[in-house]
């Protein structure tokens, strides 16, 4: 279990820092690996260039965030290019991405769970963050190319999105003052 944060979170990072870690603390799974921003790195994979999320690891060093079964929940968020600004307020549009395996995050269930996970995302948001309007659910999308459209999809395993496995993203509309430190 890693709550994996920015040590001196500003502006839109503070933003996002305050909701992963209420997010974090509120699902409570014991094997959860939740990255902060990632950066959608240009990379050459089999012949092919695309994005590829990645997080800050230290010196020049970065780390991709994309789908690893050795949690049974891995989660990050990554930004639209574009931040809009009115009345010294930034508002942009982050995505998070959740890649889960269903049977070791919830073992007594029978059935699939994938919308018994996004549900417990949603409720969160909806009724489990204080800062509402800071940070707003805007869409749940599901299926694999729909999930990693932002990203060069050759480098993953499509399989990803199937029993056991399940990816999903959720579209929050983010405000924030830019600058603003803890």
């Amino acid at each position: 279990m890693s709550l994996v944060t920015l040590t001196e979170p500003t502006g839109l990072d503070l933003a996002i820092d305050r909701y992963q870690k209420s997010q974090y603390n509120a699902l409570g799974f014991s094997d959860h690996e939740s990255y902060a921003l990632a950066y959608m790195n240009l990379k050459n994979v089999q012949g092919k260039t695309g994005y590829i999320p990645e997080v800050f690891d230290g010196g020049n060093d970065y780390k991709d965030v994309l789908f690893n079964d050795g949690f049974e929940v891995s989660s990050f968020f990554y930004r639209e290019p574009t931040t809009n600004h009115k009345d010294q307020v930034g508002t942009v549009r982050i995505n998070q991405i959740f890649q889960v395996n269903l049977e070791k995050l919830f073992p007594t269930r029978s059935d699939r769970s994938n919308e018994y996970f996004n549900g417990l995302i949603e409720r969160h948001n909806i009724y489990g963050f204080n800062d509402h309007d800071g940070f707003k659910l805007q869409k749940t999308v599901v299926n694999f190319e729909e999930v990693y459209q932002d990203f060069l999809i050759e480098y993953l395993n499509k399989y990803d999105d199937m029993q056991p496995f399940y990816v999903v993203r959720f579209e929050y509309l983010v405000r924030y003052i830019p600058g603003t430190i803890c």
